[in-house]
Formats: structure tokens, C-alpha cells, sequence
């Protein structure tokens, strides 16, 4: 696997397990339950829209406080049940305890009248029924609710057996605004009794009971038939019911799968964004990932028509924390990929003059010689003795500067203000170079005498600032202390010594370095001889000391950062 890819897919993987744990934190939260069956309800609401209507078979009919007034008692209720009967009603279920004034009344019902005290249990056992909101979405098929959905549909041959036990959940429909009586005759919407009696008059409407079930309930208050709360609203628990039952007819039992089939689904999708993502650019994500996010959201609507749920909400969460959690990580390496091309900088440091040590370092010869050849070994071991300067530099609080043909320069102190170790963290880090380059050899097979190299230190004043063009930004530290620096470098390789200083580094190093004085130099573009030293080791525990301290930039203004270029560019 190349390195690329390998780096894709830990980033990818280390981005599923962050979002993977906030989905779990999200998903313990007390209100995130109750979004979810808010989701499942605005689902359930868009399908009906366009699902088969309710079976006109099943009446409902109520018996109110209206009905009582109106003389309403148990003999005429006992009259119009046999004119149910009459009219082909194939059955009747009486259902409510105190639905009858008189308990002798029940011996009295017509043959196809069935009396249930409670269908599906008491007031309180409905209500136990209830999801984390209080609402009402689905009945167990047990008990009495068993009894007359497997009676009702071997009567009206509509739907298959289902075992006893089994939950199946509620698909709701409710009638609302100005309607004509034939149209709530084909719905759930239950109807006085008073109203009822009277359509049995007419022999239009008369004929349209035949063949059809009536649900009868009392609905006063002195009943305990208080209304429970469902997604289509307040309902009484015999209505509630008999859409309990309508569904069960339409052969619709919804499958739903618990928790932990649902995290599977949302870690699998959350697995397939992460991996198929990671590696793009910040704003490829987010778009990748919004359309995708867009396209679970629309299909989600399409599961319920499959009688499938899970927890989707769930599911849309974990993804859309795949897809914030990757945009950062992503917008995070790439930052880091530009700043290392120089992409990230003070956006202020427009040229100012400040006191620092430059270090100059000539390229080994090794790499010199290989540049010449353009060997196919060129980059990863240029990249090599790259990575390593930095790494002396960084040490030290110091930055490389540039990568010239054949020589390296390192600035110590140049965003630091009043910093007076600058002299000596030059010379501490000039001398680890000048010990360390010549341990690639090992790995790469050669003699140490091929990574010989040597260095020149000044301290000084500089001129700090950007330097380059729109396309390309660098920040440069220039001035006679740089040039100083460069030529010392070449006197050091020329006289074989490997760490040449100028006086002013060398008096700048609080007398924690050993060396030796050198005869002074002639220098290019100098009109005097410069006084020079050799160095040969610095102090350790200052070294130590200063190894342990932690240096903030001076920072001038903002950042200046790439915009065209991208990394795909680079």
C-alpha cells in the first residue's frame, strides 16, 4: 500500500471513531429519543398522504353525554344493536366496563354482538403503551385485541395470521373540517349514536352497513375514557383501537429493529462517507457530503412503504458528524500540507529589522553529487536531510529559511523579541548539524566522509520580512549579517574546521561555549579582516535548560495562507 493511501486510510479511520463516539453521546441524550419519533412522524404524516385509504367495513360509533341526553338508555340501545343486525352489519363489538346502566342488559345482546369490558387492557395499561413522549404509536396483538383482529379478519378475509404476541404498529388517519355524512361513513371517524340510528332510516345509506364491522364505544367522562395522546392527535382508546385494527387489516406490520441494528446501518454509512471522502479537498466534502446526507434523508421516507424502520434520525446524526468531523480534519491537513510549502505565514511581517543569528550549512556532497545526476534517489533523500535540519532547527526555536542550491540557512531569534539566547541556540544547533548529517550515512549505506559538513554562524542585525511575488510568498531574513554567515560557512570548509563563528556570536555567547580564536578572515564585501572563532562545544547544562523552554512567536498580524492553490496543486 503506498504511503498515500495508507495516510487516506488513517485519517479516515481515525475520523470514524471520533464521530462514531459523539453519534453514541448524541444518541444517550434524554431529548434525542424523542426527536427521533417526531422524525418517525413527520415520515408516517408524508407516506399516508399517499397510502390506500382506511377499510369503510369498520364503523365506529359513541355513545356521549349527547346521546344520554337524548334518552339514550339500555333498551334503546339494545333496539338499534338488532338494528345493526338488520341492516347486515356482520358484527358488532360493544366495548367499554359501564357501558350499560343495567349488567343485566349483556344477556341481551343480539347474536352478533360481542361485549369486551376492555379491549387491550385498562386505561392505565393503554397508557403504559405510551414511546418516550407520551405518545401512542403501536399495540401488542395480545388478549382481547387478538381476539377480534383474528375474529375480524377471518369475517372480513382481509388479512394473514399473525402469532399472539406480536407488536405491530399504528398507522393513523383522522378526519378533519366540514365533511358529509356518507364520507365519515367510509372513515375512522367515530359518530353519536343518535346520528348513526338516524342514517339507518334513510335506504340509501342503510345498505352500505351491510358486510361491515361496528366498533361501539362509550365515550362520557364518568367512563375513565379520558383521551390519549397519538401523532394524529388526542384519541380515545377504542378509536385508538380500531386504527390498531384497520392496520392490522391492511396486512401492514411494520418490522422495526432496536438500537444496536440501528448504530450498525448509521456505522456502516458513516464508514462509507469517511473513507470515501477522506483525502479530498475541505470543500469537496462538505458538497460530496451534503448531497449524500440530502439523498438518506429522501430515502428515508421510502422505508416505511417497505414496512422496514430504524432509527434514522440515528443514522442522519452519525453521518452528518462523519462529514463536519472530516471537513475540519481535512481543512487541518491541509493547512499543514500549505504550510510547509511556505502557505501559512504573519500577514503583517512586512520588513522590519531585528537582532538574530543566522547559521549557514553547505549541502553533503553525497546530495551535491546526486543533484548533478538527477539519481532516482534524489527527492526521498533530499527530503531526508531536510526533515532532519528542520528537526535541529525547531530544537532550538529556530526555522529554516531557505534551501539554496548547495548551502541551507537557519535563523535563531528573528520573531522573538529581546531574546538573549539566540547567539548561543545558533551555535548549539550548528554544531548538533554538524554531528548529526553524517549519521544518515548508516541509513543510507555510505561513508560518513560523504555527509561531512560544515557551518558558519553571525549574529546580528537582520532585515525580517516577505519577500517574493503574488504567486509565492517567503518570509527572508537579508542584510551583511546573512552574507557574513554565508561566507563564514566557506572559510570553515575551507580551513576543514566544522563550526566557524563571528566575534559578535561568539561575545554574544555568555562565555558558555568552548573555542578558540581564529586569525581574522578577508571576506567578500568586507573592507576589514573579521575576527573569527572556532567553536567546538556549548555548555550542557544551559543546553539542557534551554531545550525545556517553550518560545512564542511575536505575531505582527493574521495569517497569510494560500487560496488558489490547492493541494492537488501542490
Amino acid at each position: 500500500m503506498s504511503p498515500r493511501v495508507s495516510g487516506r486510510t488513517r485519517q479516515a479511520a481515525k475520523v470514524l471513531f471520533v464521530s462514531a463516539i459523539l453519534t453514541m453521546l448524541v444518541a444517550l441524550l434524554p431529548q434525542f429519543r424523542k426527536v427521533e419519533l417526531s422524525f418517525y412522524d413527520t415520515r408516517m404524516d408524508y407516506w399516508q398522504l399517499y397510502s390506500s385509504p382506511l377499510d369503510a367495513r369498520i364503523r365506529l360509533v359513541t355513545l356521549e353525554d349527547s346521546s344520554r341526553k337524548e334518552g339514550w338508555n339500555d333498551q334503546k340501545i339494545l333496539e338499534f344493536l338488532r338494528d345493526l343486525q338488520a341492516a347486515g352489519v356482520t358484527r358488532t363489538y360493544v366495548y367499554g366496563e359501564g357501558f350499560f346502566s343495567d349488567p343485566t342488559s349483556e344477556t341481551h345482546l343480539p347474536s352478533n354482538v360481542t361485549f369486551q369490558a376492555s379491549l387491550g387492557g385498562s386505561q392505565e395499561e393503554v397508557e403504559r403503551l405510551a414511546d418516550a413522549d407520551g405518545m401512542i404509536r403501536s399495540f401488542p396483538l395480545n388478549g382481547a385485541m387478538y381476539l377480534l383482529a383474528r375474529d375480524l379478519a377471518s369475517t372480513l378475509q382481509a388479512a394473514p395470521f399473525i402469532p399472539n404476541g406480536d407488536k405491530f404498529f399504528i398507522e393513523f388517519e383522522t378526519v378533519s373540517g366540514q365533511v358529509k355524512d356518507e364520507q365519515l361513513l367510509n372513515s375512522l371517524a367515530p359518530m353519536p349514536v343518535q346520528n348513526v340510528a338516524q342514517i339507518l332510516r334513510d335506504p340509501d345509506f342503510r345498505g352500505r352497513f351491510s358486510g361491515s364491522i361496528v366498533l361501539m364505544g362509550r365515550l362520557t367522562p364518568d367512563s375513565g375514557t379520558t383521551s390519549l395522546k397519538t401523532p394524529a392527535g388526542p384519541m380515545f382508546p377504542y378509536t385508538l383501537q380500531a386504527c390498531a385494527v384497520n392496520t392490522f387489516l391492511d396486512g401492514w406490520n411494520l418490522n422495526r429493529y432496536g438500537f444496536a441494528v440501528s448504530f450498525f446501518l448509521a456505522l456502516l454509512a458513516m464508514s462509507v462517507f469517511a473513507f470515501g471522502l477522506s483525502g479530498r479537498k475541505p470543500s469537496r466534502v462538505a458538497l460530496g457530503g451534503g448531497l449524500g446526507l440530502l439523498f438518506l434523508f429522501v430515502a428515508s421516507f421510502f422505508l416505511l412503504p417497505l414496512q422496514l424502520d430504524f432509527q434514522v434520525a440515528l443514522l442522519l446524526v452519525g453521518v452528518f458528524l462523519t462529514i463536519t468531523v472530516l471537513i475540519f480534519a481535512e481543512a487541518q491537513r491541509a493547512r499543514n500540507v500549505l504550510g510547509n510549502f511556505g502557505g501559512v505565514e504573519d500577514s503583517e511581517l512586512t520588513g522590519e529589522e531585528t537582532e538574530a543569528t543566522i547559521v549557514f550549512t553547505e549541502l553533503p556532497k553525497y546530495l551535491f553529487e546526486l543533484e548533478k545526476h538527477q539519481g532516482k534517489e534524489l527527492l526521498s533523500r533530499r527530503r531526508d536531510y531536510n526533515t532532519l535540519l528542520e528537526a535541529i532547527a525547531r530544537k532550538y526555536h529556530g526555522r529554516v529559511l531557505d534551501y539554496q542550491g548547495d548551502a541551507q540557512m537557519l535563523g535563531f531569534g528573528l520573531r522573538h523579541e529581546h531574546d538573549p539566547d539566540h547567539a548561543l541556540e545558533g551555535i548549539a544547533a550548528a554544531l548538533e548539524i554538524v554531528a548529526t548529517i553524517p549519521e544518515l550515512a548508516e541509513v543510507w549505506n555510505l561513508s560518513k566522509d560523504d555527509l561531512q559538513v560544515h557551518a558558519g554562524v553571525c549574529s546580528g542585525t537582520v532585515a525580517l520580512g516577505h519577500v517574493g511575488a503574488d504567486q509565492k510568498q517567503d518570509i527572508a531574513a537579508i542584510g551583511d549579517t546573512t552574507n557574513t554567515s554565508a561566507r563564514l560557512m566557506g572559510a570553515a570548509r575551507k580551513w576543514g574546521l566544522p563550526v566557524v563563528v563571528a566575534e559578535t556570536t561568539y561575545n554574544a555567547s555568555q562565555g558558555k561555549v568552548s573555542g578558540e580564536s581564529l586569525p581574522p578572515v578577508e571576506l567578500k564585501g568586507k573592507s576589514a579582516p573579521v575576527a573569527v572563532y572556532s567553536v567546538q562545544t556549548v555548555d550542557e547544562e544551559w543546553r539542557q535548560s534551554n531545550l525545556k523552554k517553550v518560545k512564542d512567536f511575536t505575531q505582527k498580524g493574521g495569517t497569510l495562507s494560500y487560496h488558489r492553490e490547492s493541494r492537488a496543486d501542490l
